[in-house]
């Protein structure tokens, strides 16, 4: 395989970081530090995920690469093909529907919304409590929050 079809590892002179690209000819610019030099393949690496791996214990101190390169490998693959069942603009719309007219919520009402959706995930105390991080809810009293957007 030649340099033009692989996923490469390179190091800048300049910052001493490493980086990856797809091509020798996409070496280009360091992302740390912007530099222009001649970069110098350090590794190869046989797909996206591989790169990634050899890329991020290139950087690591060698006193710490085996260390961190036993715990990568044993981490669960990641499954990029995962989809979100349900989008948050779904429940921002189930917010906004669980509201009276003085705009406050409950648990209940949004429990209904939610059963009614068939999503068990999150639960309405789950969406509740992001929504309250986010800043869109504030309690209001005992078992009810008031919609703030």
């Amino acid at each position: 395989m030649s340099d033009e079809s692989q996923f490469l590892v390179f190091r800048c002179p300049e910052c001493e970081r490493c980086f990856g690209k797809l091509s020798a000819a996409a070496s280009g610019r360091c992302p740390a530090c912007g530099s222009a030099a001649n970069h110098k393949v350090i590794d190869r690496a046989k797909d996206d995920d591989d790169l990634q791996r050899r890329v991020a214990l290139a950087n690591v101190p060698s006193e710490l690469r085996k260390e961190l390169g036993a715990k990568i490998d044993k981490m669960p693959a990641y499954d990029s093909g995962k989809q979100d069942s349900v989008s948050a603009v779904k429940l921002r719309s189930l917010l906004l529907a669980s509201r009276d007219e003085e705009n406050r919520l409950s648990v209940t009402t949004l429990q209904v919304a939610l059963a009614k959706e068939g999503i068990e995930e999150p639960t309405a105390e789950e969406l509740i409590s992001m929504a309250e991080f986010e800043g869109v809810l504030i309690r209001h009293s005992e078992g009810e929050w008031l919609y703030l957007e």
